[in-house]
This record gives structure tokens, sequence and C-alpha cells, in this order.
């Protein structure tokens, strides 16, 4: 049987309809009274035309011309969250197991897991002649991933193709 995906009625999101959110519709808004009071402020006909045709012809850019696949508002928003999260440290991930060390019986120092990862998972490490790999068990899905990492081995860089080719068939081997 195909899978039947239902979509929600696409609703308005701010006062010219669907296409347009709140934050590009206030920009048009804004080139628009801008354009107006130039208009009103400037004198002399060329100068009043040029900067109507400024203020408007910026605005419309900013919210309509596409950039690199989305507006240049868009990536001002997506620009700004990303410099703050960095800014933060939120967006960074450090892991804590080589700080864990060892209780006095030997037994390692559980560490916590990292942020959404499900606690339910279980990782083992597996040493083989080709190097470490990672397999993550997974109880409640049933299942295992093997993880392997081929081109932070030693020297795969510097390796011809043939070999490069027999090490990552060898890896298919192991598994």
């Amino acid at each position: 049987m195909d899978r039947v995906f239902s979509f929600p009625r696409p609703r308005p999101r701010g006062l010219l309809g669907r296409r347009f959110d709140m934050d590009e519709q206030l920009v048009l808004l804004g080139g628009i009274v801008l354009a107006v009071g130039l208009l009103a402020g400037l004198p002399g006909i060329p100068l009043k035309i040029l900067g109507c045709l400024g203020a408007a012809g910026t605005c419309i850019y900013v919210t309509m011309v596409p950039y690199k696949g989305r507006t240049f508002l868009r990536w001002y928003e997506i620009r700004r969250t990303h410099r703050r999260l960095l800014r933060d440290g939120r967006l960074l991930y450090k892991s804590t197991a080589p700080l864990a060390g060892r209780r006095r019986d030997g037994t390692p120092v559980p560490v916590e897991q990292p942020v959404g990862v499900p606690a339910s998972l279980e990782w083992i490490t597996a040493k083989t002649a080709y190097g470490d790999i990672a397999v993550l068990l997974q109880p409640t899905e049933s299942m295992f991933v093997a993880c392997i990492e081929v081109e932070g081995a030693k020297n795969f860089g510097g390796l011809d193709g043939a070999d490069k080719e027999a090490l990552i068939s060898a890896y298919e081997y192991l598994l």
C-alpha cells in the first residue's frame, strides 16, 4: 500500500496572504513609507524619483530576490541565530569521555549521552586489524549500526586508488 501524506491547509501568515512572512511584510511596508517620505521631503523631481525607486527597490530586493536559494531577509535571520548559538556555546558539543577516568576497581566512569541521543542506546567499540570500529546497539529498534571511519584511518589519503578500495572492501568484509 502506498503511503499517504496529508498536509494541513495553508493559512495566511500575514496581511498580504500566505506568500510573505510578517517580517517580510513589515520590510515592504517600511520601504513604502520611506519612499513616500522621500517623495515629500526631497527637493526636485529627479531626486524624488531616485529616492523613491532606491528605497522601494532595496526593500523589494531584500524580500523577493533569491540569494543562494533564499531571500536576503531569510538569510539574515539564519545568520543571526547561528552567530548567537556560537557565541553562547550551545551549538558546540564537547565530549566528557576523555576526562571521565576510571574508578578504583578499574571500571570506567559512566559518561552522559549527548543531547538528542536516547538513553536506550549502547555503544560498543571493537578492535580489528584495520583499526577500531564503533557498534551502536539499539534495543528498542531491534537493530545495530556499525560506524566506520575509513577516511580518518592513518595515511588513508596517501594510499593509491587500489589500496583505498582494498581497505574499504576489508571493512565491508568485516561487517
